[in-house]
């Protein structure tokens, strides 16, 4: 017991040493199909320590009961996922480092619904030395960040179900 509340009052401390995302939950995209936009989104190491930042996409779905359900394919129907170009996939941020990353959404000029949608996730892990040694624990702390990207088509209304 007496280790675990130990291990529990140093979370905060690791947990603190992390890369912070500057950039909201939810970006809302209302172009007209046939046209690209970009998204920019800031992030900065707040720790002494090299930070690897990998993205990556998921759709995901509505609950009421379970809330966000997030899959790995697209078969919702509602996807913007293929329309998404990241930067990169991967990228290493310095100690203290600040910086933006680029996310491109192009809209089909055919596509014909009135809504889409997909979910970037930012992992971020610390840089561990992968070669073990005998008797140390090494804690590996992985913070995942989502950015909702919602895109609206202004040429189509919207209906709305009211139950």
């Amino acid at each position: 017991m007496k280790r675990l509340i130990t291990l529990l009052s140093l979370l905060p401390l690791l947990a603190s040493s992390q890369v912070v995302v500057n950039s909201g939950l939810t970006e809302e995209i209302s172009i007209v199909p046939g046209n690209a936009q970009n998204i920019t989104v800031q992030l900065k190491n707040t720790s002494d320590d090299p930070r690897r930042i990998t993205f990556t996409l998921s759709d995901y779905i509505n609950d009421c009961e379970k809330g966000y359900i997030y899959i790995d394919s697209l078969l919702t129907g509602e996807s913007c996922q293929p329309w998404v170009r990241l930067e990169t996939d991967e990228l290493i941020l310095l100690p203290r480092e600040s910086r933006e990353f680029q996310v491109q959404l192009s809209v089909p000029s055919d596509f014909k619904g009135a809504s889409a949608k997909t979910c970037l996730f930012m992992n971020n892990t610390a840089l561990i030395d992968s070669i073990q040694q005998e008797g140390v624990i090494q804690f590996g702390i992985q913070i995942r960040y989502g950015i909702n990207i919602l895109y609206n088509n202004p040429r189509v209304a919207a209906d709305i179900d009211l139950y």
